[in-house]
């Protein structure tokens, strides 16, 4: 599982090729004034250490 913005287009390609699909779609939130927003530094990644 990742999560990554759609703008992120290299992250996307990357996880189409490892036959990784999108099944859901968030809004990104922030508390404050909005921030300078590069999809390019963006990524997570779950490690199996989650609940």
């Amino acid at each position: 599982m990742a999560v990554v913005p759609e703008e992120n287009a290299p992250a996307i390609d990357l996880l189409g090729s490892m036959k990784m699909q999108g099944n859901r779609h968030g809004i990104r939130m922030y508390y404050g004034k909005p921030v300078q927003l590069n999809p390019q530094m963006l990524y997570n990644r779950i490690g199996g250490n989650v609940g």
